[in-house]
């Protein structure tokens, strides 16, 4: 084969595979909303309460443990109704004009911050006392289904094990 042939039947190669590729394109139907469209209709208190029903199933907890149990789920659904308020909040004030300087801005991120450092270790209280609660196996299952469930909060340069403001996400770092 010559190389003009060869240009030419990978030429007419190329131009079926992006023809087919076109066709189908144009086929598929456009989606609904754009690449965060998802996130528009999500409810944090039933995703965590979901999760919540997911770990514990996994858990098998005792009759003994259900208090321990119940204090940790009424703590963590009373967080994310806490936190839910707050981002409302915040949503409403970002929607006024700019009234503060930048210094009272930036006090404003640092009193959000510390507020938010505080919650974290309130957090990490709460699951403490429930992980103490535990027997060992329940928490291997606890560990690994919080690493599952929040990949982003565990990897590599994420040891701090915070990365997203609902749900339980400190787990045990003792």
């Amino acid at each position: 084969m010559n190389s003009k042939t060869l240009v030419a039947a990978l030429t007419a190669g190329i131009l079926s595979c992006t023809a087919g590729l076109s066709l189908a394109a144009e086929q598929a139907p456009a989606p609904a909303m754009g690449p965060m469209g998802h996130h528009m209709n999500f409810n944090p208190e039933e995703h965590l309460q979901r999760t919540l029903k997911d770990l514990q199933g996994k858990l098998a907890l005792s009759a003994s443990q259900q208090g321990a149990w119940q204090t940790y789920s009424q703590a963590q659904l009373s967080r994310v109704q806490q936190m839910e308020e707050r981002f409302k909040a915040h949503r409403d004030e970002a929607k006024e004009p700019a009234k503060l300087t930048t210094p009272e801005r930036m006090d404003q991120a640092a009193a959000r911050m510390k507020e938010g450092a505080e919650h974290m270790a309130q957090e990490a209280k709460d699951t403490k006392a429930f992980y103490s609660a535990l027997t060992a196996q329940q928490k291997v299952i606890f560990d690994l289904f919080w690493q599952s469930h929040h990949p982003h909060c565990f990897g590599p340069g994420h040891e701090h094990g915070f990365g997203h403001p609902f749900g339980p996400m400190s787990g045990p770092r003792d």
